[in-house]
């Protein structure tokens, strides 16, 4: 099980050793992920940055891993209405745990190196910024932008997992609910996203876990009678 205590004041994720300072859970990123003092090598360093943008009618997703020795960076569309599922992803070796930020909050700008498509993920402000430019999707082309909005007053879940091994962890931000506008572009059909009725998640995630790894995850938001609403759920990470 996973320490249920609540993480209030600001620290390092390391210790000099590279063991955690702290374990538990918290409403906002209060710790600094001080990669300098990580435990272990960049080959066993596990760095993503994920978003996904929903509706009841259609969905985006865009995705950058980095495992060190390789990594992906991949987009989903979903066609609920018709019930389907297309993806393209491309992969860069040897990255060696370079690519993505250090932190989930201070503005950034990420654009992979690829000839494939385009695409960055922007932190500006409040805002989050998704970008897709792929003349080749579904031989009709796909283009357009999405921006999130982060709410400054809205809590986002954190986690901070230990293991038995004391350099090896899983720090986690999610914001499970991010009202989204903006438009891509299929061909000749265009696809809006509306912040009443379309909303982004995202799940940043850094760690060094053991070989064998069993993880479970589901995240749900929405509208209830005008409220805002949002949940996370996860089994199988860690143990302390």
């Amino acid at each position: 099980m996973g320490d249920q205590i609540e993480i209030t004041e600001s620290s390092k994720l390391f210790n000099e050793d590279g063991s955690l300072v702290k374990t538990g859970w918290a409403r906002k990123p209060l710790l600094k992920y001080n990669k300098e003092h990580i435990g272990k090598s960049w080959w066993r360093i596990k760095e993503w940055d994920h978003y996904s943008v929903l509706n009841k009618d259609f969905g985006f997703q865009l995705t950058i891993g980095d495992i060190g020795y390789l990594t992906q960076m991949s987009y989903v569309w979903l066609d609920f209405n018709k019930r389907e599922r297309e993806d393209v992803s491309t992969m860069k070796f040897f990255t060696k745990s370079n690519l993505l930020p250090l932190s989930s909050v201070k503005d950034s700008l990420i654009e992979f190196p690829t000839d494939k498509f385009k695409a960055t993920l922007e932190k500006k402000g409040n805002k989050r910024i998704l970008t897709i430019d792929d003349p080749n999707f579904l031989e009709k082309g796909m283009k357009g932008t999405i921006i999130l909005e982060d709410k400054p007053d809205w809590d986002n879940t954190v986690v901070v997992t230990g293991y038995e091994k004391p350099k090896l962890f899983y720090y986690n931000h999610k914001i499970n609910m991010m009202p989204a506008e903006g438009k891509l572009k299929i061909g000749a059909e265009d696809y809006a996203f509306t912040p009443d009725e379309s909303f982004g998640l995202m799940d940043w995630g850094r760690g060094i876990w053991p070989y064998n790894t069993h993880w479970l995850w589901g995240s749900a938001c929405g509208m209830v009678d005008n409220i805002p609403v949002a949940f996370n759920i996860g089994y199988g990470f860690g143990q302390v």
